[in-house]
């Protein structure tokens, strides 16, 4: 009922595997925020969302196993917007944090 010629949805049954994709990757961008603030390259970044992607897999396999493609957009997808986009609350926040604001400043 969701899809559109313009929107195309799917459907997991990878329930756990979504939910801590999607806990996981908010935490790696927090880490993008920081090192972009911190004046750290595109080669740091890319480093530490091949890094990010790399151990997500290996978590999520680890926890809940399960055949998963984590190239999919719920996994990789999900993780490199939230990861490189400026409008990203999470990686916002992490830039904040290593411009020197405070967890408490940075979360207003």
């Amino acid at each position: 009922m969701l899809k559109t010629q313009y929107i195309r949805t799917t459907i997991s049954n990878d329930i756990f595997g979504t939910e801590y994709a999607s806990i996981l990757k908010n935490i790696y961008a927090i880490a993008s925020g920081i090192g972009h603030a911190l004046g750290y390259g595109d080669n740091f970044q890319s480093v530490l969302m091949s890094n990010a992607i790399r151990e997500m897999k290996c978590f999520i396999k680890n926890v809940y196993k399960m055949k998963r493609n984590i190239n999919n957009s719920a996994y990789l997808g999900d993780l490199l917007v939230t990861g490189y986009s400026v409008f990203s609350r999470n990686r916002t926040f992490g830039s904040m944090i290593g411009k020197g604001y405070t967890v408490k400043a940075a979360q207003i």
